[in-house]
C-alpha cells in the first residue's frame, strides 16, 4: 500500500510540473521567440516547405525520364471450342513478355524540362524565404503593437492618476467654497473621461495581445503574454545608412527579387521545351516475349522454347501538323516570359517604394520624436505650474484641463513618434536582411 501511494504521489507530482512548465512554455516572450515560433509554425510557411517538397519531386521524375522505360506483361485465358464428336474442349492459352523503350530524342525537351525543374525548385527555396520574412514583418508590427498599446497604457494611467488627485482636490475645494458646483462638474467629467481612456486603452492592449497570439497561431487553450523591453532614445534615434545604400542592399538579399528572377529563367527554358514539340522524335524500343498452350501436347518448356523471342526497333515520329498544338505552346510560353519580367518590375517597385517610404517614415518620426520630447517637457512645466497656482486659486478650472489635455497629448505624441521610428527603422532591417531586435529584456 505504501509503495502504491509513493507511486502515485510521484506521478502526480510529474504532472504537476509538466503542467506549470507547460503554463510558463508561453509566458513573456520576447520579440525573438515569437519570430523564432513563427518561422518554426506557421502554416503559411509550412504551405511553402511542401510547395518545395513538390518542386524536389517534379525534378527528380525529370531526371529519370532519361532512363529507359521497363514493363512485364502477361495475357492468360480459356478459349472454348466446339469439337466434331461428342466431346467439347477448353483450350488454355497464356503469354508472357518484357519490353523496354528510351527516347533517344525528342528536340530537347527532357533536358530542358530537367533544367525548367531545378530552377524552379531554387525559385521554391526563395518563395520559404519570401514567405518567412513576410511572417517577420507581421509578428514585428503585431509585436510593436502591443507595446505601442503597453505604454498607452502607462500613459494613461498616469493621466488618470493625475486627474484623480485633481478631482480630490477639487471635491475639497469645493467643499470649502473656492470652486463652484460647475468646475467641479467640468473636474469630474473630465475624471470620468480619463477613466473611460484607460479602459479603453487595456481593452486595446488586451486585443492586441490576441492578434499576436492567433498570428503565431497559438492554440486557444494556451495562455500568452509578451515580455516589455526596455527601449532607449539610442535605438530609436539610430543614424540610418544612405536610402540607396539600404536599396541596393535589398536588392541583392531580398528573396523576392531572387525568386522573381528564377521565374524569369524558368520561363525562359519553358519557351525551349515548348519548341521541342516542332522537332521530331526518335525512341528505341526491345522486348522479349513467349507463349504456351494447351492447343498442342507439347511442353511448356518446349512451346516457349519455341515460341521466345527477342523484339527490337526504332521509332522516329515526325510531326506535320499538329492543330496548332505546339505553336499556342510556343506562343503562351512567350506570354510567360512577359509576365514573369512585369512580375519582377513589380517587385522592384515594391522594394523601391518600400525603402523610400519607410526610410522617409523613419526620419519623420526620428524628428518629430526630439521635437515631442521637447514638446512634453515644456507641457509638464506647465501644467505643473497652473496645478499649482490652481490649488491656490490663482488659475480657473478651464485653464487646468487644458494644461492637462496639453500634457496628455504631448505624452501621446512621443509614444507615437516612439514606435514610428522603431518599426520603420526594423522593417528597414528586414529589407536588407539584419538581425531584428527591439529593447533590452
Amino acid at each position: 500500500m505504501k509503495k502504491v501511494f509513493v507511486l502515485t504521489w510521484a506521478v502526480v507530482t510529474a504532472t504537476v510540473m509538466i503542467c506549470a512548465q507547460n503554463d510558463n512554455t508561453f509566458q513573456n516572450w520576447t520579440l525573438e521567440q515569437c519570430m523564432q515560433y513563427a518561422l518554426d509554425n506557421n502554416t503559411t510557411v509550412l504551405k511553402s516547405i511542401t510547395a518545395k517538397s513538390s518542386a524536389e519531386q517534379d525534378l527528380r521524375k525529370s531526371k529519370a525520364a532519361f532512363a529507359p522505360t521497363v514493363s512485364a506483361s502477361t495475357n492468360q485465358g480459356y478459349t472454348y471450342r466446339n469439337m466434331l464428336g461428342p466431346d467439347n474442349e477448353s483450350v488454355y492459352n497464356a503469354s508472357y513478355g518484357i519490353s523496354a523503350g528510351m527516347t533517344l530524342f525528342n528536340g530537347g525537351r527532357l533536358t530542358y524540362t530537367k533544367r525548367q525543374n531545378d530552377v524552379l525548385l531554387q525559385a521554391s527555396q526563395e518563395g520559404i524565404l519570401n514567405t518567412k520574412k513576410q511572417v517577420q514583418r507581421d509578428v514585428l508590427s503585431a509585436y510593436l503593437t502591443v507595446l505601442y498599446n503597453n505604454e498607452t497604457v502607462k500613459t494613461n494611467e498616469k493621466i488618470f492618476e493625475l486627474s484623480n488627485a485633481e478631482y480630490e482636490r477639487s471635491k475639497i475645494m469645493y467643499e470649502v467654497g473656492k470652486i463652484t458646483k460647475s468646475d467641479l462638474a467640468q473636474v469630474a467629467t473630465q475624471w470620468s473621461q480619463n477613466k473611460f481612456n484607460l479602459s479603453k486603452s487595456r481593452n486595446s492592449l488586451r486585443t492586441a495581445i490576441l492578434s499576436l497570439k492567433q498570428l503565431l497561431e497559438i492554440s486557444i487553450d494556451v495562455e500568452f503574454s509578451v515580455a516589455i523591453p526596455e527601449i532607449g532614445d539610442d535605438e530609436i534615434l539610430a543614424p540610418l545608412p544612405g536610402m540607396m545604400d539600404i536599396y541596393n542592399t535589398a536588392m541583392e538579399t531580398m528573396p523576392s527579387i531572387k525568386q522573381a528572377e528564377l521565374n524569369i529563367k524558368s520561363a525562359e527554358i519553358g519557351k525551349r521545351v515548348a519548341q521541342g514539340n516542332w522537332m521530331p522524335t526518335v525512341s528505341l524500343n526491345a522486348g522479349l516475349s513467349g507463349s504456351y498452350t494447351t492447343a498442342n501436347d507439347i511442353s511448356l518448356g518446349e512451346q516457349f522454347k519455341t515460341s521466345l523471342g527477342p523484339t527490337a526497333g526504332l521509332a522516329i515520329n515526325i510531326p506535320i501538323y499538329d492543330q496548332r498544338t505546339a505553336k499556342t505552346a510556343v506562343n503562351k510560353a512567350k506570354i510567360n516570359i512577359e509576365n514573369n519580367k512585369i512580375a519582377y518590375q513589380q517587385a522592384e517597385m515594391k522594394i523601391s517604394k518600400d525603402v523610400e517610404s519607410l526610410y522617409v517614415d523613419a526620419l519623420n518620426a526620428q524628428d518629430n520624436y526630439i521635437n515631442a520630447t521637447e514638446k512634453l517637457g515644456f507641457a509638464q512645466d506647465s501644467y505643473d505650474l497652473v496645478a499649482e497656482q490652481y490649488n491656490v486659486g490663482m488659475k480657473n478650472t478651464v485653464e487646468l484641463l487644458t494644461a492637462e489635455k496639453n500634457l496628455f497629448q504631448a505624452q501621446q505624441e512621443v509614444v507615437q513618434c516612439r514606435y514610428q521610428a522603431i518599426i520603420s527603422i526594423q522593417l528597414l532591417n528586414i529589407l536588407q536582411d539584419k538581425e531584428i531586435r527591439v529593447g533590452v529584456n
